[in-house]
């Protein structure tokens, strides 16, 4: 982990050019296009589709406060309780081009302590290794700094790009579900894959 400016970042020892970092009031327009680009917009379950400059208002109202506690915990030498490296930025534009969320799963109550990984990436970036390595990264801070032990994801299969990548990183596919898909991208069903690892 480094630090500029007072920020916190997490270096991709495989990608020089980018970093893992909390996310910026100034991301709003990147944040906007990564979200409406068809082949990343569809695969959200839970994010709007157009996706608004308001909608990423309403993600930051909830996400500066809970990365500010993570922030002045780790500055503090103490054990943050959130994941605050929510941005792959590029930094030699030092713009947003993807996330990695990893966080506690609303499908299990807490007593279970299983945490949900979720990732997306802009198209140009793709095929490079920096999906993988990002994950990879983020992973493995959460196992040391979070003391995450159980991670989950879903995946469509349709979606072949993040079914590799969890295959890679040794993911393992529990279970698949069906389940209602919003009607602004596509509607009707779809059928995700429950991975799980145990780290």
């Amino acid at each position: 982990m480094g630090t500029v400016n007072g920020e916190p970042y997490l270096p991709l020892p495989t990608h020089a050019h980018v970093v893992l970092t909390p996310f910026r009031s100034a991301d709003q327009n990147a944040m906007v296009g990564l979200c409406n680009i068809p082949s990343v917009g569809m695969w959200f379950y839970h994010r709007a589709y157009p996706y608004a400059a308001s909608d990423f208002q309403l993600e930051l109202a909830k996400t500066l406060p809970e990365q500010e506690q993570a922030i002045a915990a780790i500055k503090a030498n103490e054990r943050p309780s959130t994941f605050p490296f929510k941005v792959i930025r590029d930094v030699r534009t030092n713009n947003l081009i993807g996330e990695v969320g990893i966080f506690p799963s609303p499908e299990h109550p807490p007593s279970e302590e299983v945490w949900e990984l979720s990732y997306t990436l802009h198209p140009d970036y793709q095929g490079q290794g920096i999906a993988r390595a990002a994950v990879r990264e983020s992973v493995e801070w959460a196992r040391t700094v979070l003391g995450v032990k159980k991670l989950e994801a879903y995946a469509q299969p349709r979606n072949s790009p993040s079914t590799k990548l969890l295959d890679k990183l040794n993911f393992k596919v529990l279970d698949v579900k069906t389940y209602p898909w919003p009607e602004e991208k596509g509607g009707g069903e779809a059928t995700a894959a429950r991975y799980m690892k145990v780290l």
